[in-house]
């Protein structure tokens, strides 16, 4: 092991085994497309910014296997038409956070199509600027946020928003302490884009300033799994 973190910081090797890691992705996404060939859910642009086949697929494995039902999303799109083809499946709830409005009016029009609108509650959350001592990062309008879900718990979260870009590299960091007195006892967090190296620093945050456990299934999936700390979970990708 010691051997192996030496030779991933010589450059040429680093970068070898990167392409190979994303060679390895492809090939997971490709596998994971074929099994979610069984929801039949409309077809939604599938975007650079789209959570990938592989992603989802370990996420619908959750929702099965645990039997979540009180599902969150920070960030409307093509994982909310599965989120609410899981519920109308297996039970549940979607509760899904977006700030931009008319896309996720296109989302509804897909839910509609696909029968599973009701499994869904759109929630429309302004992005705002703020600080801390050490950075300036965007986060959800927090008192908007906290309003439209007061009084709810989740087992399962997907933090796929906002949008990473360049002098907001952590701007998903925020949805950790949010979550704090939110989640049930039984728990279940994705953090979307963990092969990226803002998410990586995020989820070495949220391991240091919660009491949860961290897998990073990378390239079988690019979303990173956090846990209560004593949970005995299946772990199926």
């Amino acid at each position: 092991m010691r051997f192996k973190k030496i030779i991933q910081k010589v450059p040429l090797l680093k970068d070898f085994l990167q392409a190979q890691k994303i060679k390895e992705a492809q090939a997971w996404n490709i596998i994971a497309m074929q099994h979610l060939s069984e929801f039949k859910v409309p077809w939604m642009p599938w975007t650079g910014s789209s959570i990938r086949p592989s992603s989802l697929r370990a996420i619908m494995n959750e929702i099965r296997t645990h039997g979540r039902k009180s599902f969150l999303e920070f960030g409307s799109g093509i994982s909310t038409l599965y989120l609410a083809e899981a519920a109308r499946r297996w039970g549940g709830k979607v509760v899904s956070v977006e700030q931009d409005k008319s896309w996720q009016a296109i989302i509804h029009e897909g839910l509609k199509q696909a029968g599973t609108s009701e499994f869904v509650e759109f929630i429309t959350v302004p992005l705002s600027n703020k600080s801390s001592n050490e950075s300036s990062y965007e986060w959800y309008d927090q008192p908007v946020l906290d309003a439209a879900t007061e009084g709810r718990r989740f087992d399962l979260v997907l933090v796929d928003a906002p949008i990473s870009r360049a002098g907001f590299k952590k701007v998903r960091a925020p949805a950790g302490e949010w979550l704090q007195g939110r989640l049930m006892s039984d728990f279940c967090i994705f953090l979307d884009d963990i092969h990226r190296p803002g998410e990586q620093a995020i989820a070495e945050d949220w391991v240091k300033d919660f009491d949860w456990m961290y897998r990073n299934p990378w390239p079988r999936a690019e979303a990173a799994i956090f846990r209560p700390k004593a949970a005995r979970p299946y772990n199926i990708i």
